[in-house]
């Protein structure tokens, strides 16, 4: 009994110094390295298998995401220039976050809605393990499938087909991009998840003439058996090089000659 009680022990100890370590590599930005994401998720799937961390989700067991709690503070980079803060919130019923991140851009306002709405408009713009393709793109919305590849056993890739709208609040003066998950477009192929839960916006106002605060909230249900953990700190990171991706694009537009 004491051998099985000090194994599991020193079981627990390993487990949480391997989530340490990959947390550490996250944050660091390890998430854009290929490999690195290749080799997290292969240990995300045997632990899966061996530990029955989690069960498909069925679509009549979808959490309650209009139950919303607060936003609790979850990162911050106070740095000039590339500043942001980071919330998270957990929808009732999901086992995966919801993250909103918040910061001052430099660009005025017109530019930076343009910007973004292009970005989500072009096929190149995507993560690297990301196939983006534009279904439809019309006055009334952009449909936008993104199959993503996860070269990993036991562990099936997945795509989300999302219908982007794009507004305008001349009250307020806010530019606004929305997405959600929808079932228009084609059938998934064999042995692709479908994510039927993928949501969240842009939302853009001016601070200053020459400045716009930013505002990206995302939340996705990913489904199967990927550790939720895993899959919190990956999209905590995504969130981050969104804003990151805008920055860059903005630094582009900005060193072009003018026409």
């Amino acid at each position: 009994m004491e051998t099985t009680v000090a194994a599991l022990k020193s079981d627990l100890i390993a487990e949480n110094k391997m989530k340490a370590a990959l947390v550490m590599r996250i944050r660091a930005g390890a998430a854009n390295d290929r490999s690195f994401v290749r080799s997290l998720l292969i240990w995300a799937g045997y632990a899966a298998i061996a530990l029955a961390v989690s069960v498909p989700a069925l679509a009549d067991e979808l959490p309650d995401v209009s139950a919303q709690p607060p936003w609790t503070l979850h990162d911050s980079n106070d740095d000039p220039g590339s500043g942001y803060t980071v919330y998270k919130r957990t929808p009732v019923g999901s086992e995966f976050s919801a993250y909103r991140i918040e910061a001052i851009l430099d660009a005025p306002l017109d530019l930076v809605a343009r910007l973004a709405a292009e970005n989500i408009a072009d096929p190149e713009f995507r993560p690297k393990n990301t196939v983006k393709t534009i279904l439809r793109e019309d006055d009334e919305a952009l449909l936008v499938h993104s199959y993503i590849k996860i070269n990993a056993p036991f562990i099936s890739d997945r795509d989300v087909i999302s219908r982007v709208e794009r507004s305008f609040d001349p009250e307020t003066g806010a530019h606004r991009l929305t997405w959600s998950a929808t079932s228009e477009g084609m059938p998934p192929m064999e042995g692709v998840i479908r994510l039927d839960r993928s949501d969240g916006y842009w939302s853009f106002t001016e601070a200053t003439p020459t400045t716009t605060r930013a505002v990206y909230v995302s939340h996705t249900e990913i489904a199967g058996s990927i550790p939720s953990w895993i899959v919190n700190q990956i999209m905590s990171t995504t969130m981050v090089q969104g804003i990151e991706g805008l920055r860059d694009s903005i630094e582009t537009a900005s060193v072009q000659p003018a026409n």
